[in-house]
């Protein structure tokens, strides 16, 4: 992070789009399930995907991505797990036809994502991390990202509350909708509206 502000290493600039949707990948099944997701949702929406991959390592040994201790300041193996994940959920798009655009960000990826929300209609990511340093950092967003973030936020499910696999697919039948009378209130109402209405 510099001034607070993540660094674009890879991929080019995020989106400035509000037909844009960002799901956030860190490699674990949950976010590949968030991925597919948002590419379903992409396409039947008529909204371009990019897929973004945010990492920061601390001065110390640390888990890495696979819950592998990566050396103190090994960059160059934390870019190349990004990039490997990266390639993986673009190829799920792929699958569907959608075509996506991938982003490898450096900084905390909570701070991050909240800071990338400006710039996009929505974000989808996955409930659970894979494990390790992945595990605390997703689970970390999951439950921050949503409070913080200037867009809606679409947390995908990966397994129901008896721990069997949630099988996902893209048809809405049900939204709840917590509101007030605020100006915040009255957007998530419409903002729920559209979701009925697909």
């Amino acid at each position: 992070m510099h001034g607070g502000v993540a660094e674009v290493i890879q991929g080019g600039r995020p989106m400035i789009n509000d037909k844009a949707i960002l799901v956030g990948v860190d490699g674990s099944h949950a976010s590949y399930k968030a991925t597919w997701w948002a590419a379903n949702y992409a396409k039947h929406a008529g909204l371009t995907l990019q897929i973004v991959c945010a990492y920061s390592l601390p001065s110390y040994a640390a888990v890495s991505f696979d819950a592998t201790y990566t050396a103190m300041g090994d960059y160059n193996a934390a870019h190349s797990d990004a990039q490997e994940i990266l390639s993986k959920a673009k190829a799920i798009a792929d699958e569907q036809g959608v075509e996506a655009t991938t982003l490898i960000v450096t900084g905390d990826p909570a701070s991050v994502f909240v800071e990338l929300s400006r710039n996009y209609n929505l974000i989808v990511i996955g409930n659970r991390g894979k494990g390790g340093l992945a595990e605390r950092l997703l689970g970390t967003t999951s439950s921050s990202l949503p409070a913080y973030a200037y867009c809606p936020i679409v947390v995908v499910p990966y397994t129901d509350d008896d721990g069997n696999l949630m099988h996902l697919n893209n048809t809405i039948t049900k939204v709840a909708v917590g509101s007030d009378e605020s100006k915040w209130g009255l957007k998530a109402l419409e903002i729920a509206a559209d979701f009925a209405a697909i």
